[in-house]
């Protein structure tokens, strides 16, 4: 189920190697849901002249082929712990 609210937030998510992949666009990490997509239809060209991207794992594989997902992204407000006086 997709939120098509227009205030919501994306992130995109490189799966290939398990860590966001998205720019900090907003200051929060956060993107609209087209400048993530422009990113994923971008992120191919950065390695273009290297020919290559390099996997966290030292992998060389092709740019197209890296795995990126846009992500809504959630933000969970901190609650105060009344016992503790922490947050959760």
């Amino acid at each position: 189920m997709q939120n098509n609210n227009k205030n919501t937030r994306y992130i995109v998510f490189n799966n290939t190697d398990g860590i966001p992949a998205s720019c900090d666009c907003h200051g929060d990490g956060s993107m609209t849901r087209e400048e993530a997509e422009k990113f994923v239809k971008e992120f191919p060209l950065r390695y273009e002249r290297q020919g290559y991207y390099r996997t966290n794992t030292w992998e060389k594989i092709r740019p197209e082929d890296v795995k990126l997902e846009i992500r809504p992204l959630i933000i969970r407000s901190r609650v105060k712990s009344k016992e503790k006086g922490r947050s959760r």
